[in-house]
């Protein structure tokens, strides 16, 4: 794996090797920078990696949730999101006490941005890489954009991973959501 610091300026994508199977590739062309794996089919637990750490990602809470990046083996939150009453946007809020703003980027919710207190994005993760395999409908993935003020910063790998935790659970949900409303129906 190279650390995100010297790819962060390439075409960034997220990519679902396998369909079905909760993990994820961060990748620059082919070079591999970091990596995203659900511990289990259901969970909200997740490990991400990249060269330079690793940390866990969990959702916590059920009348006030929130979504945490910790130090893999640590209870310290480096980060934590706080999801909006919409459910479409949210705060992250970095250990140090800077904030960023997770929102949808589009009517659809098919792109979604973490930007800063000023507007700017720093990342955004949008439509998804060419299908070139019937299979490939059945992902999750995104071509990321990363704003090039942003890709010197020490923690943009953690952030990249995180903001893509997000984006798959939020996923995760509409599609819940969704079944629940067509079995009630």
């Amino acid at each position: 794996m190279r650390p995100i610091a010297e790819l962060a300026t390439h075409a960034l994508a997220f990519t679902q090797p396998q369909a079905m199977v909760r993990r994820f590739e961060l990748r620059a062309g082919g070079e591999l920078v970091g990596d995203l794996e659900f511990r289990s089919s259901f969970g909200s637990l997740a490990l991400a990696r990249t060269a330079e750490s690793t940390w866990t990602f969990k959702r916590v809470g059920f009348f006030s949730p929130r979504a945490t990046a910790r130090p893999d083996g640590s209870e310290r939150d480096l980060v934590v999101y706080t999801p909006r009453w919409s459910g479409r946007e949210g705060e992250v809020a970095l250990e140090g006490g800077e904030r960023f703003r997770f929102a949808t980027a589009n009517f659809w919710g098919t792109r979604f941005a973490l930007g800063d207190a000023a507007g700017r994005a720093l990342a955004t993760f949008g439509r998804e890489p060419e299908a070139h395999r019937f299979s490939d409908l059945f992902r999750t993935q995104a071509v990321v954009a990363v704003d090039p003020a942003a890709s010197a910063r020490p923690d943009l790998g953690l952030l990249l991973l995180f903001g893509w935790y997000l984006v798959v659970l939020h996923h995760e949900d509409a599609t819940g959501a969704a079944v629940a409303v067509t079995a009630a129906s």
